[in-house]
Protein backbone atom coordinates (compact mmCIF):
# COMPACT_ATOMS: atom_id res chain seq x y z
CA UNK A 1 0.00 0.00 0.00
CA UNK A 2 1.48 3.40 -0.86
CA UNK A 3 -1.57 5.31 0.86
CA UNK A 4 0.51 7.23 3.68
CA UNK A 5 -3.65 7.72 5.02
CA UNK A 6 -3.74 4.10 5.52
CA UNK A 7 -0.78 3.59 7.23
CA UNK A 8 -0.66 6.82 9.37
CA UNK A 9 -4.42 5.44 10.75
CA UNK A 10 -2.77 2.13 11.27
CA UNK A 11 -0.42 3.38 13.55
CA UNK A 12 -3.04 5.93 15.40
CA UNK A 13 -4.82 2.53 15.15
CA UNK A 14 -2.11 0.69 17.40
CA UNK A 15 -1.13 3.04 19.69
CA UNK A 16 -5.06 4.01 20.54
CA UNK A 17 -5.60 0.19 21.14
CA UNK A 18 -2.20 -0.15 22.89
CA UNK A 19 -3.46 2.77 25.53
CA UNK A 20 -6.96 1.23 25.60
CA UNK A 21 -5.52 -2.10 27.19
CA UNK A 22 -3.29 0.19 29.83
CA UNK A 23 -6.22 2.20 30.95
CA UNK A 24 -8.35 -0.70 31.62
CA UNK A 25 -5.73 -1.87 34.35
CA UNK A 26 -6.73 1.90 35.95
CA UNK A 27 -9.63 1.81 38.24
CA UNK A 28 -12.79 3.18 36.26
CA UNK A 29 -14.12 4.40 39.74
CA UNK A 30 -12.74 5.59 42.72
CA UNK A 31 -15.00 6.63 46.51
CA UNK A 32 -14.76 10.11 45.00
CA UNK A 33 -15.71 9.66 41.61
CA UNK A 34 -14.62 8.77 38.66
CA UNK A 35 -10.66 7.18 38.98
CA UNK A 36 -7.86 6.96 37.17
CA UNK A 37 -8.29 4.90 34.12
CA UNK A 38 -11.75 7.27 33.53
CA UNK A 39 -10.12 9.58 31.31
CA UNK A 40 -7.64 7.95 29.44
CA UNK A 41 -10.26 5.34 28.61
CA UNK A 42 -12.81 7.14 26.71
CA UNK A 43 -9.66 9.24 25.09
CA UNK A 44 -8.30 6.10 24.02
CA UNK A 45 -11.60 4.42 22.91
CA UNK A 46 -12.21 8.02 20.72
CA UNK A 47 -9.48 7.91 19.64
CA UNK A 48 -10.07 4.08 18.15
CA UNK A 49 -13.06 5.38 16.65
CA UNK A 50 -11.40 7.95 14.84
CA UNK A 51 -8.32 6.33 13.36
CA UNK A 52 -10.50 3.55 12.49
CA UNK A 53 -13.14 5.89 10.19
CA UNK A 54 -9.95 7.70 9.03
CA UNK A 55 -8.65 4.37 7.59
CA UNK A 56 -12.01 3.98 6.23
CA UNK A 57 -11.64 7.61 4.66
CA UNK A 58 -8.04 7.32 3.04
CA UNK A 59 -9.09 4.04 1.60
CA UNK A 60 -12.25 5.27 -0.37
CA UNK A 61 -10.03 8.82 -1.07
CA UNK A 62 -6.96 8.66 -3.37
CA UNK A 63 -5.20 9.15 -0.81
CA UNK A 64 -1.38 10.88 -1.23
CA UNK A 65 2.29 8.51 -1.42
CA UNK A 66 4.42 9.11 1.60
CA UNK A 67 7.11 10.43 -1.05
CA UNK A 68 4.65 13.56 -1.53
CA UNK A 69 4.26 14.16 2.36
CA UNK A 70 7.83 13.55 2.93
CA UNK A 71 10.01 16.46 3.42
CA UNK A 72 12.51 16.65 0.59
CA UNK A 73 15.91 18.81 0.72
CA UNK A 74 16.60 21.57 3.20
CA UNK A 75 13.51 20.14 5.11
CA UNK A 76 14.85 17.01 5.32
CA UNK A 77 18.05 17.73 6.39
CA UNK A 78 16.17 19.75 8.92
CA UNK A 79 14.49 17.10 10.51
CA UNK A 80 17.17 15.10 10.95
CA UNK A 81 18.92 17.80 12.93
CA UNK A 82 16.09 17.91 15.42
CA UNK A 83 15.92 14.25 15.32
CA UNK A 84 19.94 14.28 16.24
CA UNK A 85 19.76 17.39 18.49
CA UNK A 86 17.06 15.67 20.52
CA UNK A 87 19.09 12.36 20.83
CA UNK A 88 22.18 13.90 22.16
CA UNK A 89 19.92 15.34 24.59
CA UNK A 90 18.79 12.08 25.73
CA UNK A 91 21.97 10.78 26.08
CA UNK A 92 23.76 13.57 27.55
CA UNK A 93 21.27 14.84 29.89
CA UNK A 94 22.02 12.14 32.69
CA UNK A 95 25.40 12.49 32.70
CA UNK A 96 26.22 16.00 32.10
CA UNK A 97 23.14 17.63 33.47
CA UNK A 98 20.56 19.84 31.92
CA UNK A 99 22.57 23.19 31.50
CA UNK A 100 25.03 20.92 28.87
CA UNK A 101 23.20 19.07 27.67
CA UNK A 102 20.27 21.79 26.89
CA UNK A 103 23.12 23.88 25.82
CA UNK A 104 24.49 21.00 22.79
CA UNK A 105 21.06 20.50 21.86
CA UNK A 106 20.07 24.16 21.32
CA UNK A 107 23.49 25.16 19.69
CA UNK A 108 22.93 22.16 16.96
CA UNK A 109 19.44 23.79 15.98
CA UNK A 110 20.38 27.64 16.06
CA UNK A 111 23.63 26.82 14.44
CA UNK A 112 22.19 26.56 11.47
CA UNK A 113 20.41 29.79 10.80
CA UNK A 114 22.77 32.09 12.86
CA UNK A 115 26.72 32.37 13.39
CA UNK A 116 28.48 30.07 15.77
CA UNK A 117 28.70 32.75 18.11
CA UNK A 118 25.33 33.55 18.26
CA UNK A 119 24.06 30.54 18.65
CA UNK A 120 26.46 29.89 21.43
CA UNK A 121 25.37 32.83 23.51
CA UNK A 122 21.51 32.36 22.50
CA UNK A 123 21.88 28.52 23.71
CA UNK A 124 23.56 29.67 27.07
CA UNK A 125 20.95 32.37 27.60
CA UNK A 126 18.16 29.83 26.82
CA UNK A 127 19.30 27.18 28.92
CA UNK A 128 19.78 28.96 32.09
CA UNK A 129 17.05 30.56 31.97
CA UNK A 130 14.89 28.10 31.50
CA UNK A 131 17.06 26.24 34.70
CA UNK A 132 16.22 28.92 36.78
CA UNK A 133 12.67 29.08 35.65
CA UNK A 134 12.18 25.51 36.40
CA UNK A 135 14.61 25.12 38.87
CA UNK A 136 14.11 28.06 41.42
CA UNK A 137 10.97 29.41 41.04
CA UNK A 138 9.02 26.14 40.15
CA UNK A 139 10.63 23.92 42.33
CA UNK A 140 10.81 21.21 39.92
CA UNK A 141 14.11 19.58 40.12
CA UNK A 142 15.90 19.02 36.94
CA UNK A 143 18.86 16.18 36.63
CA UNK A 144 22.18 18.08 37.49
CA UNK A 145 24.62 15.14 35.99
CA UNK A 146 28.42 15.02 37.75
CA UNK A 147 28.35 19.18 36.82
Amino acid sequence: MKNAGVWTGLILLVCAGLMFSVSLGYGYYSKYGPGAGFFPLWISGGLILFSALYILESVKAKGYSFAEVFPQGREFSYMLTVIGAISIFILLINYTGYIIAGICMLLMLFLREYKWHWGLGLSVVTALCLYVVFQVFLKIPLPTGMF
